[in-house]
């Protein structure tokens, strides 16, 4: 991780069909949630994984650089002090954090991973929904994730002018993501817990195991604010 170095080559293909569920433009195939948003890429991971310490340096150079949503496509079983302190700090900093929620069909308060157990104000943890809107099965739940939503089968970009069917909360995390990046563009100035309620506010309620029981509602988000 060379936060120096201009180049990102997405190795393992995520971070490009992860960035197209967010962002990209509804002149191509894939369609994103908010296709106007500006999407900041920083990977520090490759195939085989990466560095907690490159993690917390992207999330500082992000921030650094103006960004108001953190979308994190990524976590591990391992548990780091410093990690989850710099995410506690988004909050003073007016900054959302998107957690995938991992994709070992767990309950995160029995098997925790991180960053999706860590418990922040302006943290959203994402579970994955089925093709069917049933909880996926290899998605992690529990009242450690907050919300769900579409993260089996979902077509967007990839390397190489190409697209791609994939399945996981990384799927389902920039759904929320691009939720967020939407509100924003309505409420430049909304805080980011504020941001984080409304979100919980709009969910379509279900017997889901998450913390708000609900899936994200796209209308009925931005009805919020729009009313």
């Amino acid at each position: 991780f060379d936060l120096n170095s201009a180049e990102n080559v997405d190795e393992s293909q995520h971070g490009t069909h992860v960035a197209g569920i967010i962002a990209a433009k509804h002149t191509s195939p894939a369609k994103g949630v908010a296709p106007d948003a500006i999407i900041l890429p920083l990977d520090f991971m490759n195939e085989e994984g990466g560095f907690t310490s490159a993690g917390i340096l992207s999330i500082r150079y992000a921030v650094d650089k103006g960004a108001r949503i953190i979308n994190a496509s990524w976590g591990s079983s391992s548990c780091s002090a410093l990690l989850a302190e710099e995410i506690s700090s988004l909050q003073e900093k007016n900054v959302l954090f998107v957690a995938a929620a991992g994709n070992s069909g767990n309950n995160l308060s029995v098997f925790p991973e991180f960053p999706a157990a860590y418990i922040n104000p302006t943290q959203i943890t994402v579970s994955a929904l089925s093709v069917r809107g049933f909880m996926a099965g290899f998605s992690n739940f529990g009242s450690l994730s907050n919300v769900m939503a579409p993260g089996e089968a979902i077509f967007s970009t990839f390397p190489g002018n190409n697209y791609a069917f994939l399945d996981g909360t990384s799927m389902a995390a920039p759904m929320v993501s691009g939720v967020a990046a939407l509100l924003l563009s309505i409420n430049p100035n909304m805080k980011a817990d504020v941001l984080r309620t409304v979100i919980f506010n709009s969910v379509s309620p279900g017997a889901f195991n998450v913390s708000t029981r609900g899936e994200i509602n796209i209308p009925a988000a931005l009805n919020l604010l729009s009313n």
